[in-house]
């Protein structure tokens, strides 16, 4: 299972087509998880706007984590974003 997603450039407004806008944070960070954004059940540190799961690891979160909801949030110089909803696991 893949989950992927465009990144958020704050401070930047403008967008041309076939250019990527600058970062503007120190870093490129996601945090994905499992459960309650608040107080998460798993959760994994990216690099990359990409969440690449195994069939194996999709079955243990079938198993484990039915009706769960599986999001990704960006994380800033400052702050995480809000978390965005990437599916319910079922």
């Amino acid at each position: 299972m893949v989950f992927s997603w465009a990144r958020r450039a704050r401070g930047a407004w403008d967008w041309p087509d076939l250019v990527e806008p600058p970062l503007a944070e120190q870093t490129e960070a996601y945090r994905a998880g499992v459960g309650n954004p608040d107080a998460p059940s798993l959760v994994w540190d990216l690099a990359h706007p990409r969440l690449e799961l195994s069939a194996a690891t999709w079955a243990t979160l079938q198993a484990d984590h039915s009706g769960a909801p599986l999001w990704v949030r960006q994380i800033g110089s400052f702050s995480a974003s809000d978390p965005l909803l990437l599916t319910q696991i079922d």
